[in-house]
C-alpha cells in the first residue's frame, strides 16, 4: 500500500513538472516573437487620443508591443499628442495570424508605429516615441502625410482601410 501512495506521488510530482517545463517554454517563445492582431487594431479605427482604453489596445497590438513601457496623452491643447514609453531595442520580430513571422528594424518599427497610430486616431498629431537611454524621437502627422503622399494620399487612412491593407504596409518597404 505504501509503495502505491510512493509511486502516485511520484507520477503527480512528474506531471506537475513536465506542466511546469511547457509552461516555461511558452513564456520564452513569446519573448522572442512579438504577436500582433491586425483585426483588433482595426477595431480602434477613427478613436482618439484622449481616448486611453483605445490607445492602450492599439499600442498592444503594434509590431514592438512587447518593448512597450506606458504612455502619456496630450490632450489639453493642439496638436495632440502621444508618447510612448519603450524599454530599448534594436529589431522585432513579429508574428501575423498566420503565424509567419517577419523581423523589422528599429526605425521601419517606430516610422510604421507612428503611421499606424495616426492612421488610427483621427485627431493625432504628434507621436513621440522615448527609450530608457533618454533618445526621443518624434514624427508629426503632416511631414508623415507630405513625405508619403505619392502613397497614400492627403492622409494615412489607406494604412488601415482592411486588415490586408494593413498587413501588406507592415509586410513592407517604406521608400
Amino acid at each position: 500500500m505504501t509503495f502505491n501512495k510512493f509511486r502516485f506521488s511520484l507520477i503527480i510530482i512528474s506531471f506537475i513538472l513536465t506542466l511546469g517545463l511547457i509552461g516555461c517554454s511558452i513564456t520564452e517563445k513569446s519573448k522572442t516573437n512579438n504577436s500582433i492582431n491586425i483585426s483588433k487594431l482595426l477595431q480602434y479605427k477613427d478613436c482618439n487620443i484622449g481616448d486611453n482604453s483605445s490607445i492602450s489596445g492599439i499600442l498592444l497590438n503594434l509590431p514592438a508591443n512587447k518593448y512597450v513601457k506606458d504612455f502619456e496623452l496630450q490632450t489639453d491643447h493642439t496638436p495632440y499628442g502621444l508618447t510612448v514609453n519603450y524599454k530599448d531595442f534594436d529589431s522585432a520580430s513579429i508574428e501575423f495570424d498566420d503565424k509567419s513571422i517577419l523581423s523589422l528594424p528599429f526605425e521601419d518599427v517606430l516610422i510604421k508605429n507612428a503611421m499606424i497610430i495616426i492612421s488610427l486616431v483621427k485627431n493625432a498629431d504628434v507621436i513621440n516615441f522615448k527609450f530608457d537611454k533618454g533618445v526621443t524621437i518624434t514624427y508629426k502627422k503632416n511631414e508623415l502625410i507630405d513625405a508619403y503622399k505619392k502613397d497614400f494620399g492627403d492622409n494615412l487612412e489607406e494604412i488601415t482601410k482592411e486588415e490586408k491593407a494593413l498587413e501588406n504596409f507592415i509586410k513592407s518597404t517604406l521608400k
